[in-house]
């Protein structure tokens, strides 16, 4: 006998084996946040900077990466997006710099300024834990 939760819906049995009479069921697997992290990106005037990071997923996670334009100011935006509050620093929305892997992702930096600027970001990599 093995353990775990079952909560089944309305009029189902915790016995079931169909996993869509379950509202939970913790032997089936689960969206859960596989890597969580953050760091500071510098950009040069006029310039791009590339990030990329790293993971080793190995299939293709959603990507959920929020980015503080002005360091200090508590003021994050979900990505892509492009200058919002009249700033002129940005993630590209071009998937071709701003994707997710199967082992990393990656996002590019834009700046429209003549003044080297530095961006916080954060991210959450998210993806299924288990097979039905």
């Amino acid at each position: 006998m093995s353990t775990g939760i079952k909560i089944s819906k309305s009029g189902k049995s915790v016995t079931s084996t169909n996993p869509q009479d379950y509202i939970l069921n913790s032997k089936w697997g689960k969206i859960k946040i596989i890597k969580q992290g953050g760091g500071t990106q510098t950009v040069n005037a006029s310039t791009t900077a590339d990030t990329t990071i790293p993971h080793g997923a190995g299939f293709y996670p959603i990507v959920l990466l929020f980015v503080e334009q002005t360091p200090g100011a508590g003021r994050w935006y979900g990505v892509p997006f492009k200058e919002l509050s009249g700033e002129s620093v940005y993630i590209s929305s071009d998937l071709g710099f701003t994707s997710s892997g199967k082992n990393v992702f990656s996002f590019r930096t834009v700046n429209t300024t003549g003044d080297t600027k530095n961006i916080n970001y954060y991210y959450f990599v998210i993806g299924a834990t288990g097979h039905l």
